[in-house]
C-alpha cells in the first residue's frame, strides 16, 4: 500500500499557507494605501477584500490540483497520436469544474455592480485601478504558488511506497496498524 507522508503534507500546507498570507498582506496594503480603503471607506475595503478572496480561492484550485494549471486555456495545438494521452491530459480539470469556477467568479465579482446586492452587503463600486491591482496580485500569487509547489511537491515525497503494487482505491485504516500512534490514509 501507499501511505501519505503526513510530515511532508504538513510542511506543504504550511508553505501554501505562508504564500497565501504574504499575498493577503499585499492585498491589505493595496486596499488601504493604494485605494484609500481606510476606516472612512470600509465599504471599499470590504468589497475589494471579498472579490480578491473569492477569485484567489477559486483560481488556486487549478494551481493546487493540476500539474499544468493553465493547460485548459490552450486552444488548438497538436493532438496526441491515437492511443496516447497528452502529457497534461491527466492534469486537465473537468469542463464542469472550469464552468462552475467561472460562474462563481463572474457572479461574485458582479455583486458590487448591482445596487440591490451592493446595499445588502454594504459593498462599494470598485474603481477601475482596483482591477489592475487585482490582476497583478492574483497573477503573481498563482505564478509564485505554482513555481514553489512545482519545486517541492511530488508524488514521491507525498506518498511512501511499501513494495506493494499500486491499485487505485482509497482506504482509511482508521487504526494504528504500525503501533506508532498515527492513523493513516492508504492508497491500496
Amino acid at each position: 500500500p501507499l501511505e501519505l507522508n503526513m510530515e511532508y503534507l504538513q510542511r506543504f500546507i504550511v508553505l501554501v499557507g505562508f504564500i497565501s498570507s504574504v499575498f493577503d498582506f499585499c492585498t491589505f496594503g493595496v486596499m488601504y494605501y493604494g485605494l484609500g480603503g481606510d476606516e472612512n471607506h470600509q465599504e471599499l475595503f470590504r468589497t475589494g477584500w471579498f472579490v480578491e478572496g473569492l477569485l484567489s480561492q477559486t483560481l488556486i484550485v487549478f494551481v493546487l490540483r493540476t500539474e499544468h494549471p493553465l493547460a485548459w486555456l490552450r486552444l488548438g495545438g497538436s493532438r496526441p497520436r491515437r492511443g496516447r494521452a497528452a502529457p497534461a491530459a491527466a492534469s486537465l480539470p473537468s469542463a464542469v469544474l472550469v464552468c462552475l469556477s467561472a460562474a462563481v467568479a463572474v457572479v461574485g465579482a458582479s455583486l458590487p455592480l448591482f445596487a440591490g446586492s451592493r446595499e445588502a452587503l454594504s459593498f462599494a463600486v470598485l474603481p477601475p485601478r482596483y482591477w489592475a491591482y487585482l490582476a497583478a496580485i492574483l497573477s503573481t500569487y498563482m505564478a509564485v504558488t505554482h513555481s514553489l509547489i512545482g519545486r517541492v511537491a511530488s508524488e514521491d515525497r507525498l506518498l511512501s511506497h511499501h513494495g506493494v503494487r499500486h491499485r487505485s482505491r482509497l482506504a482509511s485504516t482508521g487504526s494504528d496498524a504500525q503501533g506508532d500512534g498515527v492513523s493513516s490514509l492508504q492508497i491500496v
